[in-house]
């Protein structure tokens, strides 16, 4: 299994991690992302016009250049995040999560069973 780059960045210190929004198919973005010295690139699904095959490019992109792909979901679908994740982004951001349960469910789409209801195969 490799290393998180994301969990590296934070790890590293003394400072912050870098990171910046991207909202573009472009995966030269994410390469200049990468050359400017940013740690990780948060490629947004929800306020962008993105679609899944981009954020695919997106994420391999971002691996190749050493910067952590975080993905930011339109909202809690555990296929759609199960997706991103098997791509390869190493977090994801599920927005309006306004209650316990709704938390519990995101945090299991992420899991592994026992701890999580995410699928494997």
């Amino acid at each position: 299994m490799r290393s998180s780059l994301f969990r590296a960045a934070l790890a590293r210190g003394p400072g912050p991690a870098l990171g910046t929004w991207l909202k573009l198919p472009a995966t030269e973005v994410v390469e200049l992302v990468a050359l400017a010295g940013f740690d990780f690139v948060v490629i947004d699904l929800e306020h962008s016009p993105l679609d899944l095959e981009s954020a695919f490019r997106l994420i391999g992109t971002a691996l190749h250049t050493g910067v952590s792909p975080v993905v930011r979901v339109p909202g809690l679908d555990p296929g759609l995040v199960q997706r991103v994740l098997d791509a390869g982004a190493e977090g994801v951001m599920v927005p309006h999560v306004d209650t316990v349960e709704q938390a519990r469910a995101a945090a299991a789409a992420v899991r592994f069973p026992p701890l999580g209801a995410r699928g494997v195969g």
